[in-house]
């Protein structure tokens, strides 16, 4: 037992300030701190065969689910400020606070990859923005991510599902506002889409990675809390990984029909691959840490803050590795480029943010630290030999099932 705070022995009732060590960072469905307290050893001794298998276990698998969809919402955030495929010509913050945006019409020769607009200063809307119709990316491109941090949770008869629905007082709610450059304003609601899990305790929860755009800032809510405050009509419910599979098709399946024309599929189908290259960076680190990222998401607090912002640096700078190298002209990815339809700009311009920095990045340590973004003419022969095994590696990502 851990000696913290004061509390109610969870046998007998009497004042008590040990709690038990095993779920001391356990959290109740709301996701705020829920001890189990017991006043000696003796009350401890006779709950344990049932506090361990039910309020314990519940209490941890509801810590690893909070902490975890946390931890790939800012995935998500990060990966998408990495591939933000909207060219935005004007931004202006209205006094109900939503961001009206001017979107330039995109053709097949303009850049398929954007800076986030600078004049967003509140990390509020900047969140907004990039979750702005990327539900079901966020869960295609997270998809990885997602399994591992829900590995052992999860209930084994209820597989998690991706449920799409329309958004209530979706006017009232949306925080952005698009205009398009012909003059052309876009109100039309589309489907969002969020992933439904049951855990092991027998609740319900919904992960929604891009819920900023309505204001839920949340990353994960108890669905009956969730289906209150944001569900006014349910859709399609699809199994966990069937977004992945789609974007896997795009373009093949002809996916590419069901957006409007201003959403050329370019910048989708280059996050896609940018998200085979987070998987690789995801079982590099499961192969080589001393913690997978399953096993961190459980740890104590300390060490999961730790883990986290390590795994998060190492899979951002492997997905800011493939943009910068699918966004070239020149070296080893040109051919690739063809491989997924993708010609890259003349002008060799679409990577124009901070450089990536390749210290912790595996398999491609001979890489140059770079002042200016980064391309592949600065490679030694050795290190382009090792990009060019390494896109082998991804290829075989990509093409699988």
């Amino acid at each position: 037992m851990a000696a913290t705070g004061m509390g109610c022995c969870h046998v007998c009732g009497k004042e008590a300030s040990q709690r038990c060590s095993k779920c001391g960072e356990g959290v109740d469905r709301n996701g705020n701190p829920s001890a189990t307290f017991y006043c000696s050893r003796d009350c401890q001794t006779t709950d344990w065969e049932n506090h361990k298998t039910t309020t314990c276990r519940f209490a941890n698998a509801r810590k690893q689910l909070y902490r975890g969809s946390s931890m790939v919402q800012m995935a998500f955030y990060n990966f998408r400020t990495t591939t933000f495929n909207f060219n935005i010509q004007k931004t202006s913050i209205g006094n109900d606070g939503k961001i009206s945006v001017t979107i330039k019409t995109i053709t097949t020769s303009g850049q398929p990859i954007h800076r986030l607009p600078e004049q967003l200063k509140s990390d509020k809307h900047k969140k907004a923005l990039l979750a702005w119709r990327a539900s079901n990316t966020a869960l295609a491109f997270q998809h990885d991510l997602l399994k591992r941090v829900l590995k052992g949770i999860v209930d084994p008869q209820t597989p998690p599902t991706e449920s799409a629905f329309l958004v209530k007082d979706f006017r009232e709610r949306v925080a952005v506002i698009p205009h398009f450059a012909n003059g052309r304003q876009d109100e039309r609601q589309h489907e969002h889409v969020a992933l439904r899990v049951k855990l092991i305790d027998g609740e319900e929860y919904v992960i929604d990675l891009a819920g900023a755009q309505f204001g839920q800032y949340a990353a994960v809510l108890p669905a009956k809390e969730y289906d209150g405050q944001l569900v006014r009509e349910q859709l399609a419910t699809k199994p966990m990984g069937s977004w992945k599979r789609f974007w896997s098709n795009f373009g093949q399946a002809g996916g590419h029909d069901l957006v409007p024309e201003e959403f050329e599929f370019r910048g989708p189908t280059i996050a896609f691959h940018s998200s085979a290259f987070a998987e690789l960076a995801l079982r590099q680190w499961d192969r080589r840490a001393v913690r997978t990222v399953a096993a961190g998401v459980k740890e104590k607090k300390a060490v999961f803050i730790v883990g986290r912002k390590c795994v998060l640096s190492v899979v951002s700078e492997y997905t800011s590795l493939w943009v910068h190298l699918i966004s070239s002209q020149d070296g080893p990815i040109s051919r690739f480029a063809a491989f997924i339809q993708v010609q890259p700009h003349a002008n060799n311009d679409w990577v124009a943010w901070a450089p990536i920095k390749t210290s912790d990045i595996h398999d491609v340590d001979e890489l140059p630290e770079a002042e200016g973004p980064w391309s592949p003419q600065g490679l030694q022969p050795t290190a382009m030999a090792k990009c060019e095994q390494q896109m082998q590696v991804l290829r075989s990502f990509i093409d699988r099932d």
